[in-house]
């Protein structure tokens, strides 16, 4: 691995170890400052944005969480690499728990927990859920995905440490979203990211 350290075509070797810091100043005042859910990933690591979807007590609907998501390419000589959704491993897709940790002995992409079940369907990069029975509220569930292209080829994108930090879909069960019909499929996700602004 090769870090750009400025603008111009320098690169050098990465530390073995890095240590970043945070600090703040009230003055005399008291304040507590709390930093969450601060990842660092190599550079052109798969890259998840959070997803919120709707959905209808007993009716299972299918989603497309990956949209908005991508992965890195060298393919053609581009350089710097490029970023997309083509480029990520469907394949991939690992079902996570809420604080991150893989979830083991997932069998044929279906996790079920007191929410509901969620059915991932690596052919599509598609995601199913189905509340349980008198679910009601935000069913949550976290994910990780790789690059590599869609047959996990492309080295090294397609590497554990190229795998993307945990993402977030969340599915909202209320029967305040269009439930007349038998099926519902969301067209749309609903991203959420955090920007800081300097």
């Amino acid at each position: 691995m090769r870090c750009k350290i400025t603008k111009s075509e320098h690169w050098i070797l990465p530390p073995s170890t890095f240590r970043i810091g945070f600090a703040a100043s009230t003055g005399d005042a008291k304040n507590i400052h709390l930093l969450k859910n601060l990842g660092v990933t190599k550079p052109y690591a798969a890259e998840v944005t959070d997803d919120l979807f709707a959905g209808c007590p007993g009716i299972k609907s299918i989603y497309s969480p990956l949209l908005n998501d991508a992965a890195y390419t060298s393919k053609s000589g581009q350089n710097p690499p490029v970023a997309s959704y083509d480029n990520i491993d469907f394949n991939s897709f690992r079902f996570l728990d809420i604080n991150g940790a893989v979830i083991p002995n997932i069998t044929g992409g279906v996790y079920t927990n007191s929410e509901g079940t969620w059915t991932y369907y690596p052919a599509t990069g598609k995601l199913a859920f189905k509340p349980a029975n008198g679910f009601t509220g935000v069913a949550k569930i976290r994910y990780d995905i790789k690059g590599g292209g869609r047959n996990g080829s492309e080295v090294p994108y397609n590497q554990e440490d190229y795998r993307s930090m945990p993402g977030l879909i969340q599915v909202n069960i209320s029967n305040t979203n269009n439930c007349s019909k038998a099926c519902v499929i969301s067209n749309k996700n609903v991203t959420q990211k955090i920007q800081i602004n300097p």
